[in-house]
């Protein structure tokens, strides 16, 4: 009994989880759902939190990962190393999780064989999640790309591989052009120029406007407030008026930040103590708009400041919903290339060349690096073969099913061909590109089928051609890069939990 007379409900003690059929169900439906949803041929989830709010279409990690708190503990702590590296990055909150569970359920699988101890697995995952980073952070690195900022096509291709990643965004090809387009319009504007270079990073503020057609979307310079809620005509503020100032009231904390960065302003504590000169904020104009059936005010600044806006319309409210998420994320990671100006090859040829990179170092590992790990050689190729396995998961998750998935011989990518078509005449089909649209196919380039093979694959790390083509797929390597090491790591603690303890109150 507890001091105040109530029942406590006794602690729960699990000392051997992993072993669990319940804790291995709720691995298997994690990895589904986060398989199925994975890319731009994932299947879009309705989701409803049945205490009465709308029904939700999405696949976005933003949407989703909250979405299924709902397990036991060992796959909610994955899902919150997902979410925190959501939060971090905006993007690869799936691939988090898809690479966390596969290589959990691989190294389970290969311990229940007796073929390793998960303490070893551990380890070496860990070790291999380094060479992996150390390999990209390289300038060896092959499947890396610098991007050149003064380039508008890798911008344009790191932001249509996002808008494309979203298919309940319902966009059209046309449609992923014209947002492509415009939310790289939108953060050029947000990025300061030479002479105003010390004022740091602008703003992109996001208006939804529902019920017209994606075409109707734009960037306005400048900031559009909602004009609906204002005072018709400011009747009743004549004297302010009478002054030279406007009043906006009602437009919402997220309106806030960039308001006092255009105008100049400064907020006042209270109505009560007259307002210093300084307070005041100054616009060059103030222009009523109206953008389908909603009124607007565009408001713009005096001088040159870094702050926009892009007005998103669609015609549901679901797919509204959508863009504006992917909107944020394409914005986010565009702010990350400026931190570091590099990007990977999406399609899954990123993943599939870092698995070939992981069967070639498997090879040629040092007894003296076996010794620190503390691992015998058979149960480190064991590991380091299901830890590329895992990598090659990823990279099949990204297309539908009914392809051959296949690797070539010398830059290691991800390519898909019809199941029926012969693997000694791929070159002879016109215009097969691997799945970024890096390589062309060609006589001199031979294929075997993604994933283990019994004879030896060799690693040769071919050079990228001094001119890359266009357009291609690429992904955030900031957001891919940390989504590995999180990956790993949230797996790392699942496999060397040896106790869970569960108190209900």
């Amino acid at each position: 009994m507890s001091q105040g007379g109530e029942t406590k409900t006794p602690t729960f003690c699990n000392f051997s989880p992993l072993s669990s059929s319940s804790h291995q169900a709720t691995l298997n439906k994690l990895c589904e759902v986060a398989r199925s949803s994975y890319g731009p041929h994932g299947k879009i989830k309705l989701i409803h939190n049945g205490l009465g709010a709308t029904t939700v279409a999405s696949s976005a990690s933003q949407v989703l990962l909250p979405a299924l708190d709902r397990g036991d503990i060992l796959s909610r702590f994955l899902l919150e190393s997902a979410r925190e590296h959501v939060q971090r990055c905006s993007d690869g909150g799936l691939f988090v999780l898809l690479f966390s569970v596969t290589l959990v359920q691989g190294c389970l699988h290969l311990a229940h064989e007796s073929i390793i101890q998960l303490c070893q697995a551990s380890r070496v995952n860990q070790h291999l999640v380094e060479l992996c980073v150390e390999y990209l952070q390289s300038d060896c690195c092959r499947c890396r790309v610098q991007v050149d900022l003064s380039s508008l096509d890798q911008l344009l291709s790191l932001t249509r591989t996002v808008m494309m990643s979203k298919p309940a965004c319902l966009l059209t090809s046309e449609e992923v052009e014209t947002m492509t387009r415009l939310v790289l319009q939108a953060f050029l504007q947000t990025v300061p120029d030479s002479t105003n270079a010390g004022q740091g990073l602008g703003m992109t503020v996001l208006i939804s406007v529902l019920g017209c057609g994606v075409e109707a979307s734009r960037v306005r310079p400048g900031l559009l407030v909602n004009a609906t809620t204002q005072v018709d005509q400011f009747a009743s503020l004549q004297v302010l008026q009478d002054e030279g100032i406007v009043v906006l009231h009602r437009l919402g904390l997220e309106v806030m930040d960039p308001l006092l960065r255009l105008t100049g302003a400064r907020p006042i504590g209270s109505f009560f103590s007259e307002p210093e000169s300084t307070t005041y904020g100054v616009l060059r104009s103030l222009e009523p708009l109206k953008i389908g059936c909603k009124d607007f005010l565009l408001l713009q600044p005096s001088r040159p400041v870094p702050v926009c806006t892009l007005v998103l319309c669609h015609r549901t409210d679901a797919s509204l919903h959508e863009l504006k998420i992917v909107c944020k994320v394409a914005e986010h990671l565009l702010q990350l290339v400026l931190k570091q100006p590099y990007a990977l090859f999406g399609g899954g040829c990123t993943e599939s060349h870092l698995a070939t990179f992981v069967r070639h170092q498997m090879q040629e590992v040092v007894d003296d690096r076996l010794e620190e790990l503390q691992c015998p050689r058979a149960t480190y190729i064991k590991v380091a073969q299901n830890f590329a396995s895992c990598l090659e998961n990823v990279a099949t998750s990204l297309k539908p099913d009914g392809l051959l998935h296949l690797v070539d011989n010398k830059i290691h990518h991800h390519w898909l061909v019809p199941a029926s078509a012969p693997l000694e005449s791929f070159w002879e089909i016109e215009g097969l590109q691997c799945a970024c649209g890096l390589a062309v196919a060609h006589l001199n380039l031979s294929w075997c089928t993604l994933g283990p093979t019994e004879t030896e694959r060799k690693f040769e790390g071919q050079a990228l051609p001094a001119t890359l083509p266009s357009p291609l797929l690429l992904d955030s390597f900031s957001a891919r890069t940390n989504a590995l090491l999180v990956a790993v790591e949230a797996a790392r603690v699942i496999l060397e939990t040896k106790l869970i303890i569960e108190e209900s109150h």
